[in-house]
């Protein structure tokens, strides 16, 4: 539940510090440290997502094949490969190695 509402308010401050700009009338952008901070905020969210999937893993299946697609998709955005391409691979590893096993 606690990664769940991080990833919430990480979401929202973020969309509120993109859109405040345009609210205030301003137009301006933030400032790359502002922006870098919520990426990195963003990320911090998604690994403590994964690593709570993997922890929690019902069986050892399970987390051999999370394990698996985290290394393919990892593997993809070293290469540059957009975010649709790392989800769909990570999702094809996910489903036929727990289906297999």
């Amino acid at each position: 539940m606690s990664t769940l509402v991080a990833v919430v308010v990480v979401g929202l401050g973020s969309y509120l510090m993109r859109l405040l700009p345009l609210l205030t009338g301003g137009g301006r952008d933030v400032s790359a440290r502002i922006d870098h901070v919520l990426d990195s905020g963003a990320m911090a969210a998604i690994v403590a997502l994964v690593v709570d999937d993997v922890i929690s893993s019902p069986t050892t299946t399970t987390r051999i094949a999370t394990v698996v697609a985290l290394v393919v998709a990892g593997g993809l955005a070293v290469k540059g490969r957009s975010m649709a391409v790392l989800i769909a691979a990570g999702t094809i590893v996910y489903t036929v190695l727990t289906r297999l096993g």
